[in-house]
């Protein structure tokens, strides 16, 4: 493990006014595990035991927004970012497996750790004190587990997410969750249905899009029918294909192979989970898809791509392929589709509404007319140009 931690100017100044002013602070969590990783940063979370009043007489004349005072934490807002600065703080009891019903401030950065959900994010670091490790977590990064700080079931108690969330954190590291906490996380599942759909569907999409996102799904399929009570069963593809697809298309893939219904299913599971409307849209899309279409021939391929568009067919044909539902034929189809160039959409013609009305069409009769020669160019039976669809309108539709 490395001996000391790079940080950024913002992070040196936070920790070196509180130093200064007599007050310990350090770098915790996320930040520390993936820079002892050798991943890439995206934020750090101070710990100190400065109070909030005391971190925001330090800071003073900069802007402090008090984004979580009554659990000891404030945002310092700097020119580069904002910063979570946290208290030391011991929780009262959990009564909803979710939220401490109280907080208490501490004077010991050991009681502080203490709370935390899992060894590998108890790890702090200053550049006086180096790394402070009570918990053993730079043991755990070497040897690839996630465990619980302490009794797994008593902190799974306490907050339920974390039980996903050790999961989560098991496909993005490439981790195992280490025996004990495996046998809580499966025993204290049903705690999950406490956890707001919110939170759970956001840790859900962050575990899917991890590369090691296959090998969790498969090891922890109890946690994840838990969370997704709408599947039937837990069936995977193949790790390689798995890794190829994004985390909507991975979770199409789950709900294709483990349910009788997928897009049914799938639909249901994202409006509980109050998913934003585009990503569930475009699942259940690609499930209709692989459901309905077979794009085997050029034809094929450009309906359905006039039916869900292109960054539909485009996953669809990820998934198919994955799946082993679709093969050469219909990779050659759509992507033949997609380098013709050939309109599949009524906005891709040549002609108008106004076109059609200049030659005595009104109301219903436009909009079918433009279907009609939108499938004759798709048939490849006429040029995408106004006089051939002017001409193709009068000789076999009118």
């Amino acid at each position: 493990m490395k001996k000391d931690m790079k940080l950024t100017p913002d992070v040196e100044y936070i920790l070196e006014k509180l130093c200064d002013a007599g007050y310990r602070a350090d770098v915790v969590g996320g930040a520390v595990r993936d820079y002892l990783l050798g991943r890439e940063l995206y934020d750090y979370d101070i710990t100190t035991v400065a109070t909030p009043d005391e971190v925001k007489e330090v800071f003073e004349g900069h802007r402090i927004v008090e984004t979580g005072i009554k659990h000891g934490t404030v945002t310092l807002v700097l020119d580069e970012g904002s910063y979570e600065i946290t208290t030391w703080r011991v929780d009262g009891d959990y009564l909803d497996n979710r939220h401490p019903d109280s907080v208490s401030f501490s004077r010991t950065l050991e009681e502080d750790l203490a709370r935390r959900d899992f060894t590998v994010n108890a790890i702090c670091y200053n550049p006086i004190d180096t790394y402070t490790d009570i918990f053993g977590g730079m043991d755990d990064l070497k040897a690839g587990i996630i465990r619980a700080v302490g009794d797994p079931a008593r902190r799974f108690d306490e907050d339920a997410l974390r039980i996903i969330r050790g999961v989560r954190f098991s496909a993005e590291l490439g981790f195992r969750l280490d025996e004990g906490t495996a046998i809580a996380a499966l025993a204290k599942r049903e705690l999950l249905n406490n956890v707001s759909a919110e939170r759970i569907y956001t840790e859900l999409k962050k575990l899917l899009a991890a590369d090691g996102a296959h090998r969790t799904v498969a090891l922890y399929g109890d946690v994840i029918l838990t969370i997704l009570p709408e599947l039937d069963r837990i069936v995977l593809p193949g790790a390689d294909k798995f890794m190829t697809l994004t985390a909507i298309e991975k979770l199409a893939a789950l709900f294709h192979l483990g349910s009788a219904s997928p897009k049914e299913a799938f639909s249901s599971a994202m409006h509980r989970l109050k998913s934003d409307s585009d990503s569930r849209i475009l699942g259940e899309d690609i499930l209709a898809i692989i459901a309905e279409h077979k794009p085997s021939t050029l034809y094929d391929a450009l309906k359905m791509l006039s039916l869900y568009g292109k960054r539909a067919g485009d996953s669809a044909l990820k998934l198919g392929l994955a799946l082993d539902v679709w093969g050469a034929e219909e990779k050659l189809a759509y992507e033949t589709a997609l380098d013709l160039g050939r309109a599949y959409t009524v906005s891709e013609l040549s002609i108008d509404g106004n076109d059609l009305m200049s030659i005595g069409l009104s109301g219903r009769e436009i909009g079918k007319a433009l279907s009609d020669i939108l499938d004759a160019v798709m048939r490849g039976e006429c040029d995408n140009n106004k006089d051939a669809l002017l001409a193709y309108y009068r000789e076999h539709l009118a």
